[in-house]
């Protein structure tokens, strides 16, 4: 799960935190995109790997199998996409 911030959840996979904080570039793949930012959320903030260790996000519908430089999508482009989906809504 991703947030339009760029935050991502990683629930109890502390090992998946440690891998982006030494990687030079993360780029993290997500099934569902949250409205507002899960670091604000007691319960979720835990298990969330902050926005400032993700360089880019795939959007949910990326076919497997594409090049990382066309399926990755910016932190804003992922915001401007929650936000055309809540207006088609």
């Amino acid at each position: 799960m991703a947030d339009a911030a760029g935050n991502v959840w990683i629930g109890r996979r502390k090992e998946v935190a440690t891998m982006a904080h030494a990687a030079k570039r993360t780029f993290v793949t997500f099934e569902e995109l949250r409205a507002g930012d899960m670091l604000e959320d007691e319960l979720l903030a835990p298990g969330v790997l902050a926005a400032v260790y993700v360089e880019a996000v795939a959007p949910p519908n990326a076919a497997p199998g594409r090049s990382a430089s066309r399926i990755c999508m910016h932190r804003r482009r992922a915001s401007r996409a929650l936000r055309a989906r809540r207006e088609d809504a």
